[in-house]
């Protein structure tokens, strides 16, 4: 068997070479052009060097390369755009001559005759067309007419876009040409009459509340008007709830339902809210929970069995063995890291230990409001990117989070005072630990602030209304998943960090430590953290690594010094030496 045929039987078989298995193989292969290995082994190293990796270690299982490569720009490969897509198009065509890939990106294959008779029937233009022409040259190597397309054709492309291509979103693509081909087949005779079920691989793990008996959803309700209740002779142990946070409590205990629903337990048994949160339903659930967490014990399933707790003690009112049960259950469920995820520890680590990219993501704002105002006359683009300025600006400047960075009004909350000055004043009533956000931004701030507000808003806020971040809805501030998108693509794109508006608090407090490694009191009070124990444990991971860089300063200087003495206390003997030598 040769190289390449060991290879792609084993890829067959799901055991994949690594990168460096394959460019030795593809270099060695004298039949190959000479510039095409090079351009190939290029683009391997290339590789490695944007995902950080030695060929060595990185496997070419699609599903591998696909989990490595996803969310990397190329400013945070270190390429240029061009360049990254010229390597990413290299390795798909080596893997593919390598038999390892099975279905290109883009399929060099023309559609077979039949299959372009009813393409042309598509609608031109429409960008989601791209996915059915895909499908139809897919369709046309393996020599299946459009007559002999049916379900199982579908799922064999969602299965080879899986696990044979570097397709970035397979699930996606096979819905895509599953809901183009049911449109064609209802808008043309000519078009195949065969309906393909459209592929859903949503985790439906919290069904709706009309999937449970009447008596639970009454039961739900009445804990919910308990859980944010006015009246102040309420028998609760804690203050009334806000909406936000009563929805997240309902939504956990949909979560919760829906895992006893996964367990087998049927919803119609579920009549009340007490007999759900029984340490025998908790047990059952929670495992559920825990095992889809990799049997690792999360903030989320804590969260949960907490959940569980409060229902089962304040509302139910089990029985006390009961109780001390479930608080069992949380006791163990507790995660052993506490403070900062490690995703966004992550996150934060690759912008302030790489100065080059910390610098874009610092001048970010100036460089893109600088560009808006002298590209010509503004546009909705050019509004845009102003826009993504001032919500760097103050993401920068004064990290709050998402709903209230959304929630922003002019006049209400931005204050516009003597001397071009602006002030950000948020009540404490709008704040989650209801402490209140107030300070003036910086003079240059302020400047790119007016910038906005003055040319560039109003071409965004065709309604006229105060928001300073208009929706696309008339009336309507813009979605924190709009801005959280806008954000994060600024990032990634112009400072090659993966950065969410939530990571910029982080950032803001590591970066005050890293300037004073005792100003835990003034991030408490720049984050709005209402205990001080909550900023010593979410920044203790990172203070680790800066405590061993101090430790490791503070060595290089005591062997300095040493090694300044030992080179002081040698100078004597030398003389000494010298000076009985020469006596000799």
């Amino acid at each position: 068997m040769s190289t390449y045929g060991y290879f792609r039987s084993a890829a067959e078989s799901g055991t994949f070479p690594t990168l460096a298995e394959l460019r030795a193989c593809f270099l060695a292969d004298e039949v190959l052009p000479e510039l095409r290995r090079q351009e190939w082994s290029s683009a391997f190293r290339s590789l490695a060097k944007g995902l950080g990796q030695p060929l060595e270690v990185i496997s070419s299982d699609p599903m591998v390369l696909r989990r490595l490569l996803h969310g990397v720009t190329p400013a945070m490969a270190g390429f240029r755009p061009g360049r990254w897509r010229n390597v990413l198009s290299l390795v798909t065509s080596a893997l593919t001559h390598l038999g390892i890939i099975q279905v290109q990106s883009r399929i060099a294959t023309a559609p077979s005759a039949e299959w372009q008779t009813i393409l042309v029937l598509l609608e031109p233009g429409a960008e989601r067309h791209f996915h059915a022409w895909r499908f139809a040259r897919y369709c046309t190597v393996r020599d299946i007419e459009p007559a002999a397309v049916d379900g199982a054709v579908l799922e064999r492309y969602l299965s080879d876009l899986e696990h044979r291509s570097l397709v970035a979103e397979p699930a996606r693509a096979a819905r895509e040409v599953a809901r183009l081909w049911n449109t064609a087949a209802d808008l043309h005779p000519a078009w195949p009459q065969c309906r393909l079920g459209v592929p859903d691989h949503r985790l439906t793990f919290s069904p709706p509340l009309t999937a449970y008996p009447q008596t639970l959803r009454d039961h739900i309700e009445r804990w919910r008007e308990w859980l944010g209740g006015d009246d102040p002779f309420t028998n609760r142990p804690f203050s009334a709830l806000r909406a936000t946070s009563m929805a997240t409590r309902l939504r956990q205990l949909r979560t919760y339902l829906g895992a006893l629903i996964e367990s087998g337990v049927d919803p119609a048994s579920m009549v009340d809210l007490a007999g759900v949160v029984t340490p025998a339903m908790a047990r059952v659930a929670l495992r559920v929970l825990w095992e889809r967490a990799g049997q690792k014990s999360t903030a989320h399933t804590f969260q949960m069995a907490a959940l569980v707790l409060q229902i089962g003690k304040y509302w139910a009112k089990l029985p006390e063995p009961d109780v001390e049960t479930l608080r069992n259950m949380m006791r163990q469920l507790r995660p052993a890291h506490t403070g900062m995820s490690k995703r966004t520890e992550g996150r934060v680590r690759a912008a302030v230990e790489d100065q080059d990219r910390l610098d874009r993501l610092l001048t970010l704002p100036g460089a893109l409001m600088d560009k808006a105002c002298r590209a010509g006359p503004p546009g909705q683009r050019l509004a845009q990117m102003a826009q993504t300025a001032i919500l760097a600006d103050i993401l920068l400047h004064l990290p709050m989070r998402l709903k209230n960075l959304g929630g922003l009004r002019l006049g209400v909350h931005l204050i516009r005072g003597p001397g071009k000055s602006i002030t950000v004043d948020i009540p404490a009533a709008e704040t989650k630990n209801e402490l209140r956000i107030t300070g003036p931004l910086p003079k240059d701030v302020a400047k790119r602030m007016e910038a906005y507000i003055d040319r560039f808003r109003p071409l965004l806020n065709p309604g006229g209304t105060d928001w300073l971040f208009p929706g696309a809805v008339p009336g309507q501030p813009k979605t924190g998943e709009a801005l959280r998108s806008q954000i994060r693509k600024a990032a990634t794109t112009q400072c090659g960090l993966m950065l969410t508006p939530h990571d910029f608090r982080s950032l803001t407090g590591y970066l005050t430590l890293r300037d004073d490694r005792g100003a835990h009191g003034k991030v408490q009070r720049i984050l709005g953290h209402k205990s001080l124990a909550t900023t010593m444990a979410h920044y203790s991971g990172l203070e680790a690594s800066m405590a061993i860089a101090d430790y490791g300063d503070l060595m290089g200087t005591l062997r300095a010094d040493a090694m300044a003495r030992g080179s002081h206390r040698k100078k004597p003997r030398a003389a000494s030496k010298r000076a009985s030598g020469g006596t000799q």
